[in-house]
């Protein structure tokens, strides 16, 4: 039986799929509906790195079971309620995993209360992020989260944000008064309390850091939800000694992406491993339960259009130092790291065992409505939702 199959994403993550989905004796032809005279579409009106790959039908040996949702998509309907980082932060805001935060949207304040305007706040670090900006460009390092103010709304001129529990009208039923702040989007984020920090062991500097966890989602011919996430990850490093003291970005920010631009030799990212890394247990176990939680509280916005399919998103925490994990943001297309070769290598490894562990199941007709493996190659499954049911089903 013949499936369409859609790859979205960055280029290199498209290639390392279909060369694994090859590797494994899936075959490959280009589908009639993507020709144009004869000729395939061409894709010269955008950077390649963002475009999808042509590699879009398979077929998997004589497996005949009718099924369902005959396209396989590497996306998932409503995946924007986990990559968009406001509309994260606004679903999680009072979650133990979420730093303090204040969520700003066209002129208002979203929650209980705004940010204080004066007054000692706990936390020498403030973020003030663009949801819409990348690689740390959006990102504004303060001292008191009333400076945010100075930079989103006039102040002293009766334009001052109002709270409100939704972003569109006041919690007295009065509309917006500022207009230069209409449908923009900001959160105001504190530092996570005691970071855990790296150990240089070149220079002996402690260093800030993050984890970036691959993290697979599958919508199952049943509708049902099931989460992998990968037991290897990627340490990503501020470039400079941890100083709570300083707003200077190279100290702060662990981004890759931004440090590579202050520095193009720029290479510190080591593996977060079950060998050798302290507490990894501990770490990892709490990463799945708020993995899980994640997903609970956001099931009802994905998928909405009931379609088979699978997605890698790539998840980022900092950790504390009594081993507590706090949620960043999640990524919908993650950077496969190609220039670090140790980092490539999680990744493409990752990418590899999605075949087995997403679509694999396809060819099983006892698949239907059998719990799915714990573990995986190198995925341990955290979280596990059946449609309408909302109950996990974890060992």
């Amino acid at each position: 039986m013949t499936f369409t199959f859609e790859i979205c994403g960055r280029y290199s993550f498209s290639s390392l799929l279909r060369v694994s989905l090859l590797q494994a004796g899936w075959s490959e032809r280009a589908p009639e509906e993507w020709k144009t005279g004869g000729e395939p579409p061409t894709y010269s009106d955008r950077p390649l790195e963002r475009c999808d790959s042509p590699f879009s039908v398979v077929t998997i040996g004589d497996y005949t079971r009718t099924v369902t949702f005959p396209v396989i998509r590497s996306t998932i309907d409503g995946i924007y309620f986990l990559s968009d980082k406001w509309l994260l932060a606004r679903a999680l805001l009072h979650k133990p995993y979420v730093p303090p935060c204040f969520i700003y949207y066209n002129g208002r304040w979203v929650g209980d209360h705004p940010p204080p305007l004066s007054g000692v706040c706990s936390g020498p670090v403030w973020f003030l992020k663009e949801p819409c900006k990348e690689r740390a460009e959006g990102i504004t390092l303060l001292r008191h989260p009333a400076e945010a103010l100075q930079r989103i709304a006039p102040l002293g001129e009766g334009h001052a944000p109002r709270s409100d529990d939704g972003g569109g009208g006041g919690g007295d039923g009065s509309s917006s008064t500022s207009t230069a702040t209409s449908n923009i989007r900001f959160i105001v984020q504190q530092e996570v309390p005691r970071p855990a920090l790296y150990h240089d062991p070149t220079s002996g500097h402690l260093r800030k850091y993050d984890l970036r966890l691959p993290v697979l989602m599958i919508f199952t011919q049943n509708r049902s939800l099931v989460t992998y996430v990968s037991t290897k990850g990627i340490v990503r490093l501020a470039s400079q000694p941890y100083d709570p003291h300083t707003l200077a970005g190279d100290v702060h920010f662990t981004n890759f992406s931004y440090h590579k631009s202050l520095n193009p030799d720029y290479k510190d990212m080591i593996i977060f491993q079950p060998e050798g890394w302290p507490s990894y247990t501990q770490i990892f176990d709490n990463i799945k339960d708020t993995l899980d939680d994640v997903m609970h509280t956001q099931f009802t916005n994905l998928n909405k259009g009931r379609q088979q399919g699978f997605t890698l998103l790539g998840f980022d925490f900092l950790v504390d130092q009594d081993y507590g994990v706090w949620l960043l943001e999640a990524n919908h297309s993650p950077s496969m790291f190609s220039a670090h070769p140790a980092a490539h290598g999680v990744m493409a490894s990752c990418v590899s065992q999605m075949v087995p562990c997403a679509l694999a199941p396809l060819g099983s007709p006892s698949e239907g409505d059998a719990v799915p493996p714990m573990h995986v190659g190198g995925w341990t499954r955290c979280s596990y939702i059946l449609p309408n049911q909302m109950k996990t089903h974890d060992e």
